[in-house]
């Protein structure tokens, strides 16, 4: 009788061991699923090579402005920023230089981030810049393209596809080598 439960309870352990490594293999397998998807879509919209996602913002004069490719049919810049932003503020004047020295090839954006309108409107206007502000008080386009770090500065081409990203003051002089670089094809 003890060689037939001791038969029974090895037959159970071992049933109970191979269905804990199934199980086991399976959580593997669905983490590196899982892990691989999530890198396939945080890819996507945030980096040099792809498709920029399109959003709209409220820009300083209280209207709805869409960004995308269709929308302004040429390259666009785009430039995430904070009025108490060290690096934000130290990149500004290369920002209006660059903006008005290429305007009429290149949309600017100067998206803030998070603060109330009026004290992003109100650093603007006192610094004299007259770039278009755009407004993303609840973070929505920061999120699209995961900003993690401001300043942050994207260019995309007149196809929608980024072409630079930086995370970090850029200079008026980075951005003219982005620019012709998409121009020379």
């Amino acid at each position: 009788m003890n060689r037939k439960v001791l038969a029974a309870v090895g037959v159970i352990l071992l049933a109970l061991s191979i269905y804990n490594c199934y199980e086991a293999w399976q959580n593997v397998h669905h983490r590196q699923q899982t892990t691989a998807e999530t890198a396939q879509e945080s890819d996507v919209g945030v980096t040099v090579g792809h498709q920029a996602p399109t959003f709209t913002l409220e820009n300083d004069k209280g209207e709805k402005a869409a960004v995308n490719k269709d929308e302004i049919g040429r390259i666009y810049v785009l430039n995430f920023w904070a009025s108490w932003c060290p690096p934000c503020r130290a990149e500004m004047p290369d920002m209006e230089a660059f903006y008005q020295a290429d305007q009429d090839k290149v949309a600017f954006y100067a998206i803030n981030m998070e603060e109330p309108k009026e004290k992003a409107a109100s650093f603007i206007q006192e610094q004299g810049y007259t770039f278009p502000l755009l407004f993303d008080v609840n973070g929505e386009a920061g999120h699209l393209f995961k900003v993690r770090d401001i300043p942050t500065t994207i260019v995309v081409d007149a196809k929608g596809v980024i072409r630079f990203r930086k995370s970090g003051a850029t200079t008026r002089a980075e951005l003219e080598k982005v620019l012709q670089s998409i121009e020379k094809g």
